[in-house]
């Protein structure tokens, strides 16, 4: 081989070796559990229960690139909203990023069902230390996983998730509203015909969480949605135009401009994403009378 045609093919393999090392995004995995609001003391009547903050335990977990490591403590203390997303910024801060110009650091959720439309991407952090008034979802993409339905119905969603994702840059995405599937039937029908693996919702509200629980159930690793129950939802248009890949940092960008265009931007979105080549972390359950 030449010298110059190796030194070519030397640059190209340098090239590709920095692309790849940026393809991976690191990223911060959160667990969030809901456990009710704070408890003050004494007798609680249920209107003043209803008034209180909710409440949360929160298991975090770096990946850098060379797996996941805990960095959480104490996981099973009650915390609040503002303590939550201090938390999980200190985390972020926590990451080793061995090339500053790659992608974004994500912040992924781990929720049940019950938690998926929980408005985490809008909490801000507490303390003295904040004093840009940042939402959670404003300055890293942030994204939420539901394994509690994937892995409702065994290994043939599972597996159908994994090659749905294997597609997901050749697959067209699905779009799903009130017109294309009047009822759950036709839901179902229109998510196994083929195995998409990114879909888009834009139903009516009283229907956005079943359509929404059904897709992810069904295996589908990428699903976006409006939690704020608009109609054609300007949120869910704004990302139809992006390509899959480029959803987490589309979304971060739209939740940018409802701070700066509140009246203009005034969609609220959520987005699934469940990445088949990325661990979680393995949570293991106490049984609740221990």
């Amino acid at each position: 081989v030449h010298d110059a045609a190796l030194m070519d093919r030397r640059h190209d393999a340098g090239q590709w070796a920095r692309s790849a090392s940026r393809g991976a995004a690191p990223r911060v995995v959160a667990k969030l559990d809901p456990c009710g609001p704070a408890s003050g003391g004494g007798t609680t009547t249920t209107a003043t229960a209803r008034e209180e903050p909710e409440r949360y335990r929160l298991r975090l977990w770096c990946d850098d690139g060379d797996g996941l490591r805990q960095v959480s403590d104490d996981s099973e203390r009650p915390r609040g909203a503002e303590e939550v997303a201090q938390e999980i910024f200190a985390a972020v801060g926590s990451l080793r990023r061995p090339d500053p110009s790659g992608p974004r650091p994500v912040i992924e959720l781990i929720v049940d069902r019950d938690a998926l439309e929980v408005p985490v991407d809008r909490w801000k952090a507490a303390g003295p230390g904040a004093v840009l008034p940042i939402r959670l979802g404003t300055p890293y993409p942030l994204v939420v996983n539901c394994p509690e339905l994937r892995e409702l119905n065994g290994g043939t969603m599972l597996d159908q998730w994994r090659e749905r994702w294997t597609r997901l840059d050749a697959e067209e995405p699905l779009h799903i509203d009130d017109a294309t599937a009047p009822d759950p039937e036709a839901v179902c029908g229109l998510v196994m015909e083929r195995l998409t693996a990114r879909v888009t919702i834009d139903v009516a509200a009283h229907r956005r969480t079943g359509v929404v629980q059904m897709c992810l159930a069904a295996g589908v690793p990428v699903v976006l949605w409006d939690r704020s129950g608009e109609p054609e939802s300007p949120a869910v248009r704004h990302a139809a135009r992006m390509s899959a890949r480029e959803l987490p940092e589309a979304v971060r960008i739209y939740r940018t401009k409802t701070m700066q265009r509140p009246e203009e931007y005034t969609g609220r979105p959520v987005l699934a994403w469940a990445d088949a080549g990325r661990a979680l972390p393995r949570l293991d359950l106490a049984d609740p009378t221990e």
